[in-house]
């Protein structure tokens, strides 16, 4: 069987791009050789079209070189403008990025701005990302032919890579070591294949697979790998065809990578191909088995073993051992796979394909007249044989077609019956598993892969404690069913930097979590100490306690320090007081007892410190101890006046009692009332409040002499407020007045006198002749008392004092 041109190129996709050159879920890898002469000031283009609406992101991955410098460019074919466009150099590595609004027409273009011709070679890797990019895809590598027999393509099972579920495309890959074709035909069954002949019973029935070989000098190559029952009027045989499709050089003509018959060996040999029916030219390794009856069924299998010296494929048909191939690359093996990766080069993908199409490139195109042949193809992977994920009725990588049409599918198996071949997905088995990170397509049962205990999604966020559903109910198992919709579902968690004032921690939160379980409200010791919530800060910025933890960051929360403190004074006071907040708006300077008695000069004790009023502040929790000083009221009377004065308890006081003098009247304290006791001294200690009245005497002194002689007689009155003492005085010199206890420092004296000077004369002979008369009484008292004396001694003393 013969290689068509595009699939000889799609097959170089691996050899230039190697592993990345495979689609990832919604994109798809296009890798192209430049090798052309573009003129000065003109294009050399690689056209796209882009069919459906959307979005198609566009990655250029370019190696050019140039004899002159060019530009490499997105260019808008539609409208004829650059989209994107790299320097001029004579070579360009750089990457070349832009999204473009589809459906339009996209030229991938190197352009020239020089004077001279540019001789350009290499390659370019695009990566095309989005729907629109897959639907192109998907329509370049499953597009029918117009013969004149009708519509043609080879007609099966076509494993592209490529599927389309709900709604929307989606690209896989995978490798295998094993394939397996099940083929039965009807009884009724005629076909013929045709070039400008034709030969009638005749078409083919082909297992075409990709080869991927990794050296263990870090080489890759990739052989087109085909086992074709080719059905015959006298029977039926198995033709064997490898291609080395590892590169394409393309001169004048196309050309695929030589085959060293040292290096391929089996029950085949090496052939060499000239291109002369179309496609490439290039060495294939053919074997062609004996012909044999053609039963109801065949089944065909090629199947790998891989060595660090080679791989060996072998073929078989009905169990029996067709061929055996061993590829011996120089520098070894490292792996070696089947391989479905939907790589597109030079339009066509890597697929899988088991197809009816026509018996050979001689007669290249079958027509089914009647009855039918069922397809059915299989892989063995993962240690079970299974069908291809996704399967699609129409192939385009082999140069044979067939006019026929898959009317239906039962069980993974195409039934081909005559009619034109229409495109169309025949099935989708792959796994939808839908998780945080994204939507996935899996071509594996087992969805453990996808079951991570911890995804580090960087930034200080995980998600932990996957659940797993399957088609809406929860599923305990790894292992589910084709077709399964698959959700796993995580705790979000992120990293929180938690700041409190017992200390910092860091730990993984559950998104949701109340702030408050993190940053309490109230921390609270037993020692009488808590730290209650003022604000809380996440990365700097204000939240509220009652938010939720919804991002990594700082959770640092602002604390006021409270002690539980006893304040012990007259009452008793247990309460919460902010760290070193003032106790004096708790504590009174003075405590008044409404009695005369009062506390003032308070002392704060706390854990033997003494602290001033002032000073004292809550530095800890625990009993403040508030010690005053004893005061008593003190009230004065002093006459109309009052004052008051609070002495401490013990402390002497002295009573200030001022001195009046007024209109020769000297009003002078002379004694102090302590609360009705009287006493002379004006100092007393004080024991109990005390109400004090001071005790005045008015006295006055008055002269009474005229001439130095004294007043014959005279009046004194002194009055002090509604109180007086009047005196009267014969021959007096000078009068003395004194009242006592008086009420009033108003005090007035009066006095009126009689001068004596005018009666001196006769005071004086008045008061001779009283002198002699006293002396002549005297001498008679004298002579009457010796009398008596004498006749007392005659008579005797008495019996008694009393006598």
């Amino acid at each position: 069987m013969r290689l068509s041109y595009a699939l000889l190129l799609a097959a170089l996709a691996i050899a230039a791009a190697a592993a990345s050159a495979r689609a990832e879920g919604g994109c798809v890898v296009l890798v192209y050789s430049v090798q052309d002469s573009v003129a000065p000031g003109y294009y050399s283009y690689y056209p796209l079209t882009f069919d459906s609406a959307g979005n198609v992101e566009l990655t250029l991955y370019p190696e050019l070189y140039s004899s002159v410098p060019v530009r490499l460019m997105v260019y808008d074919l539609t409208s004829s403008r650059e989209l994107s466009s790299s320097p001029s150099l004579p070579r360009i590595f750089s990457p070349l990025s832009v999204s473009v609004r589809v459906p339009r027409r996209v030229g991938l273009a190197v352009y020239n701005p020089s004077s001279a011709t540019a001789r350009v070679t290499g390659s370019v890797k695009a990566l095309l990302c989005g729907e629109p990019a897959l639907a192109w895809a998907l329509n370049r590598a499953t597009g029918t032919a117009a013969t004149s027999l009708g519509r043609a393509a080879p007609t099966g099972i076509v494993d592209l890579g490529i599927a389309y579920l709900n709604g929307s495309y989606t690209s896989y890959s995978y490798n295998f070591t094993r394939a397996r074709a099940e083929v039965s035909f009807t009884p009724e069954l005629k076909a013929t294949s045709y070039d400008h002949l034709h030969l009638r019973g005749s078409f083919s029935v082909q297992l075409n697979l990709n080869l991927k070989v990794l050296t263990r000098g870090g080489g890759q190559q990739v052989y087109w790998v085909q086992e074709v029952l080719i059905v015959t009027g006298s029977g039926a045989y198995v033709n064997v065809n490898i291609w080395n499709t590892t590169k394409v050089l393309k001169v004048q003509y196309c050309s695929l990578s030589p085959l060293n018959p040292e290096s391929i060996t089996g029950m085949g040999r090496v052939h060499h191909y000239t291109g002369s029916q179309g496609g490439c030219a290039g060495d294939v390794y053919i074997y062609a088995s004996q012909v044999t009856p053609l039963g109801a069924s065949a089944t065909l299998e090629a199947a790998l073993s891989a060595s660090p010296q080679g791989v060996t494929v072998s073929f078989h048909r009905d169990s029996g051992i067709v061929d055996s191939v061993r590829i011996s690359p120089s520098d070894g093996v490292s792996w070696a796979g089947f391989v479905v990766e939907p790589v597109l080069w030079e339009w066509s993908p890597l697929d899988a394909e088991l197809v009816l199409a026509g018996r050979s490139s001689d007669y290249p195109t079958a027509v089914l007249e009647s009855g039918a042949v069922t397809l059915k193809l299989s892989y063995f992977r993962e240690n079970r044989w299974s069908p291809p994920q996704a399967a699609w009725s129409a192939g385009g990588n082999t140069f044979e077609k067939a006019v026929a049409s898959v009317a239906q599918v039962v069980d993974g198996a195409a039934r081909v019956t005559p009619g034109e071949p229409v495109v169309r997905q025949l099935w989708a088995f792959l796994v939808l598993v839908r998780t945080p990170l994204g939507t996935y397509y899996s071509t594996s049962l087992d969805i453990s892969q996808y079951i991570v205990p911890v995804v580090d999604l960087g930034n200080g966020t995980r998600l932990v404690n996957p659940v797993v559903y399957v088609d809406g109910q929860r599923f305990n198992g790894t292992r589910v069913w084709p077709g399964a919709a698959v959700d796993i579902t995580y705790t979000r968690q992120y990293r929180v930097f938690v700041v409190l004032p017992t200390g910092a921690r860091e730990d993984w939160v559950d998104e949701g979590t109340p702030v408050e379980s993190l940053v309490p409200r109230e921390i609270g010791f037993d020692n009488g100490t808590r730290y209650v919530l003022e604000r809380v800060l996440l990365s700097g910025e204000d939240v509220g306690p009652d938010s939720r933890v919804a991002s990594a960051g700082r959770l640092e929360g602002v604390y006021r320090k409270q002690f539980l403190v006893t304040i012990v004074s007259v009452n008793t006071t247990t309460l919460w007081l902010e760290a070193g907040s003032k106790l004096s708006p708790l504590i009174p300077e003075a405590i008044e007892f409404g009695n005369g008695t009062r506390l003032v000069s308070p002392i704060v004790l706390y854990r033997n410190t003494s602290f001033s009023l002032s000073d004292a502040a809550a530095t800890g929790p625990g009993v403040y101890r508030v010690v005053y000083r004893k005061q008593f009221l003190v009230r004065v009377t002093a006459l109309n006046t009052t004052y008051e004065d609070w002495v401490y308890e013990g402390a002497a006081f002295e009573v200030k009692a001022p001195s009046f003098e007024s209109r020769g009247v000297a009003v002078l304290p002379v004694a102090y009332e302590y609360s009705g006791k009287r006493q002379t001294s004006p100092s007393v200690v004080v024991r109990a409040p005390l109400s004090v009245r001071v005790v005045y005497n008015a006295t006055t002194r008055v002269t009474l002499t005229s001439f130095n002689l004294p007043a014959l007689y005279a009046e004194v009155t002194l009055t002090c407020g509604s109180t007086s003492r009047r005196a009267t005085l014969l021959l007096a010199w000078e009068a003395s007045l004194t009242l006592g206890d008086v009420d009033a420092a108003n005090c007035s004296v009066e006095y009126t006198s009689i001068p004596s000077w005018p009666l001196f004369p006769a005071l004086i002979v008045t008061s001779t002749l009283i002198v002699v008369r006293v002396a002549a009484r005297k001498r008679a008292s004298r002579s009457q008392a010796l009398a008596t004396i004498a006749e007392f001694k005659a008579v005797g003393a008495p019996s008694s004092p009393l006598s």
